[in-house]
């Protein structure tokens, strides 16, 4: 709904035009309460929001950084995010607010060439060009304070931070509340299990709330709601979701509060822990799953420098993928290591190795990007031939069931992709083809094509002695 199209053809007759107008400067008009602009954000649904950002909306956020950073901690800022991304309103304003000069680059992956000349550097980003600098093996020294933002902050990001001299912050919020909500500064030498939050910054409320928008004590989980100076007008020609989103704030007469959609809690040191989005849960096979908490289990691993935890469609049937950056990743032992942490609905079926995590031009994963999941994710041993019967008609049966066409005799069923569902059809199938009674516990506790064999021998071997000995002994049974 633009009302003006700047083109060639108007700027032309602009320049025919221009000077009969004055070359003087039109008066102010500006009030705070007025649109000082509109950033798009699609959230996670994908499909672009325009938020309406006032001027105090964006003056309250300059003036708690002005609060919260030492301009003598600093000499430079590094203006690396895209300005369609609410990020670079903090990069622009905030030092041109304290005075402090700002090298623009092209995006965060110049950063690294940059700070071979730069000293005394912020360096406001996204953890995943963090985690690409690192892996780059980029000498951090030249960084004194480092934002990060926009995405959850990895542990082991912070165990690497925290033996270093730089001061850390972990800045969470949304677009509709004006860039940051609340914030924390890295501890040294802490160990972290997550990294919380923070706590609201100047002028903003936080409430983590039930169903029914009751305040939930510490330890809790429920619906973080935001409130304050820097909330926003709302989502430009969007008046429904705007009423649906920006809601009146119980606690406070007369002001609204915005629903996140993200899920927290209250830690007894007052800081707020992130549990992630409500809409990231997906429901598998009756499962409620956040795919945030199988990605922090997988990322304590040693050989694991991230992990993502996406969700895939395999012959109609939903699977777990994890997409993981290292070296010398041993997925049996990393599967293994996973099942003593994560129930077996939360373990993903493939794991795919990738060099490095697609990243957007804002510097978040871009998970449209990742490589799409084949066969060869599987965990497949070393091949052993199927060589008896029982064996061969073994394989057919988890063939047909898992759709892997060449499977050994010493393959894990869990590791190719296995679930509760085929289970149960591979169980049905095994006991209508063997006349056996082979059980899930049996399933559980044999595993590959050998043991199970060997199990459904014993049983046909074991039924064939009873039958004899009841035909041999049938006038000294007693019921």
């Amino acid at each position: 709904n633009s009302k003006v199209v700047i083109d060639q053809e108007r700027l032309e007759h602009f320049n025919k035009e221009k000077d009969n107008y004055k070359k003087s400067n039109p008066t102010k008009k500006n009030s705070p309460s007025d649109l000082a602009y509109v950033i798009y954000t699609s959230g996670t649904t994908g499909k672009p929001k325009g938020v309406m950002i006032e001027h105090r909306n964006a003056v309250s956020m300059l003036h708690w950084s002005q609060q919260e950073y030492n301009t003598k901690d600093y000499d430079i800022v590094y203006a690396s995010t895209s300005h369609c991304f609410d990020l670079s309103i903090y990069e622009m304003f905030y030092p041109l607010s304290v005075g402090k000069p700002i090298k623009v680059l092209k995006s965060g992956l110049e950063i690294s060439s940059h700070l071979q000349t730069d000293h005394k550097v912020l360096v406001n980003t996204v953890p995943t060009t963090l985690q690409a600098l690192i892996a780059e093996g980029q000498d951090l020294k030249p960084i004194t304070i480092l934002n990060l933002a926009g995405e959850p902050f990895p542990v082991k990001i912070a165990k690497k931070l925290s033996k270093t001299n730089i001061e850390a912050h972990n800045l969470y919020g949304p677009s509709e509340d004006t860039t940051y909500s609340t914030s924390y500064t890295l501890e040294k030498d802490k160990e972290y299990r997550n990294i919380p939050i923070g706590r609201p910054i100047t002028n903003s409320q936080v409430y983590i709330l039930d169903e029914n928008l009751r305040p939930l004590p510490i330890g809790l989980e429920g619906k973080l709601y935001l409130s304050g100076a820097g909330l926003s007008r709302g989502y430009l020609n969007k008046e429904e979701l705007t009423r649906e989103k920006f809601i009146a704030n119980p606690f406070k007469k007369g002001t609204k509060m915005y629903d996140t959609g993200d899920i927290a809690r209250w830690l007894p040191s007052g800081e707020i822990e992130f549990i992630g989005r409500q809409d990231s849960q997906v429901k598998l096979r009756g499962y409620r799953i956040e795919l945030g908490e199988i990605e922090t289990v997988i990322n304590s691993q040693k050989e694991i420098d991230q992990a993502i935890v996406t969700i895939d469609i395999l012959k109609k049937d939903k699977v777990l993928v994890a997409y993981l950056v290292g070296k010398n990743i041993d997925k049996q032992a990393l599967r293994s290591s996973l099942q003593e942490y994560l129930p077996d609905y939360m373990m993903p079926n493939h794991y795919i190795e990738i060099e490095k995590v697609p990243l957007t031009p804002n510097g978040k994963i871009d998970k449209k990007a990742l490589p799409s999941i084949t066969g060869e994710d599987l965990i497949q041993r070393e091949y052993v031939a199927p060589t008896t019967k029982t064996e061969k008609k073994l394989v057919e049966i988890w063939q047909e069931v898992l759709g892997i066409k060449k499977i050994g005799i010493t393959d894990n069923f869990f590791e190719l992709g296995g679930n509760s569902l085929m289970m149960i059809q591979v169980i049905n199938t095994i006991n209508k083809q063997f006349d056996s009674s082979f059980e899930i516990k049996d399933m559980f506790s044999s595993q590959d094509i050998r043991k199970i064999s060997k199990l459904l021998e014993f049983q046909n071997y074991q039924r064939n002695s009873d039958n004899n000995f009841l035909s041999e002994n049938t006038d000294e049974i007693i019921i």
